[in-house]
């Protein structure tokens, strides 16, 4: 999903169950996979100086951090995700902001920059160098040096052009057209807003249409409904069990050119199958009946002559149930069903 970024596991714990932290904090537990030592991140104690938190319990110097960490409010649950470091997602941000700013031909303090983004403005080092590192790369005129100190000068990072040239590289930075440049850091907005569609969906915070609208591209749609897929299924091909993960897939009942925006991302209207599953059932030679029981087309093998491979694929699964989530709220919807088998059964 994103590069150079690992793989995090959250979990959502109520600070009533921790001592000496209020009932408004939360806590997140950084899994290492390796070897799940715990690195434990206190959001009281990072903040602990200030008292700007609000009745949510949201602190004004989080607002970058993804809003769902908040919203969960969950004891002892978890998601796996790869997600972008907070310094990416302020980067995303930031970068936006000085577009507008060199629009306007203006600069903006670090202060006034933190103001906008709800956070202290000493963190803000980091996203500018990502900034920075981005200019030099695709050899853009230097969109950072509109950050600027009370002093109306870079930060001592700065290390694009001469400072003593400073009038010539704003007037560069002014003159260039941004809008012919997309934001070098929309994937980590795409991520930010994957995890928070996949949880919402999970814990069934809002409709599926909710967190449609949130993601742009068919490809980050296809890869929310794939892991949610993977998730409720325990990565198990529904049909026959199989738990390579390289052969399995997330398959539409109703297909994705033919279902609602809605139905395009919801569990309800999908099943994880292994390939030669998902093949099968797309092209009719499977069905679901309202009990989700497995319905093969051709269960005497009259169509054709079968192998024993073919048999253990289709006619010995004749009748079978399928492997259903454990939460029956996610279960195929009858009306996905009833769809697919209008289409396919003659």
């Amino acid at each position: 999903m994103t590069k150079n970024l690992g793989t995090r596991r959250y979990f959502y714990i109520k600070s009533e169950d921790l001592n000496g932290l209020s009932d408004s904090d939360f806590v997140a537990f950084t899994i290492h996979k390796e070897n799940f030592k715990v690195s434990v991140s206190f959001l009281r104690k990072r903040f602990a100086q200030s008292r700007d938190w609000n009745e949510n319990g949201v602190h004004k110097q989080a607002s970058s951090i993804p809003q769902w960490l908040y919203e969960a409010n969950l004891v002892e649950d978890f998601v796996e995700l790869e997600g972008p470091s907070i310094s990416a997602v302020r980067a995303a941000q930031i970068w936006d902001i000085l577009v507008e700013v060199a629009k306007a031909k203006a600069t903006l303090t670090y202060g006034e920059i933190a103001a906008r983004l709800g956070c202290h403005h000493r963190p803000l080092r980091y996203p500018l160098c990502y900034i920075q590192d981005k200019i030099l790369e695709m050899r853009l005129p230097a969109l950072n040096a509109l950050a600027v100190n009370t002093k109306g000068l870079p930060g001592e990072g700065f290390i694009i052009g001469e400072v003593g040239k400073l009038e010539e590289i704003f007037e560069e930075v002014y003159a260039f057209n941004w809008d012919r440049i997309e934001n070098p850091f929309s994937y980590v907005t795409e991520s930010t807003q994957l995890e928070q569609a996949f949880v919402g969906i999970k814990k069934k915070l809002n409709p599926p249409k909710y967190y449609y609208s949130l993601i742009k591209t068919r490809g980050s749609h296809q890869m929310l409904f794939k892991n949610l897929l993977f998730d409720l299924y325990g990565g198990r091909c529904a049909f026959c069990g199989m738990t390579f993960h390289e052969a399995l897939e997330a398959a539409h009942i109703i297909p994705w050119s033919e279902c609602s925006l809605e139905d395009r991302i919801d569990p309800r209207n999908g099943l994880l199958l292994c390939a030669n599953h998902h093949r099968l059932f797309d092209s009719g030679w499977f069905t679901l009946d309202d009990e989700h029981n497995i319905i093969y087309s051709d269960p005497q093998e009259t169509k054709d002559l079968y192998t024993d491979t073919d048999r253990a694929l289709s006619t010995k699964i004749h009748r079978s149930k399928i492997l259903r989530p454990k939460e029956k709220d996610f279960w195929p919807s009858a009306k996905a069903l009833e769809y697919h088998r209008k289409k396919h059964v003659k």
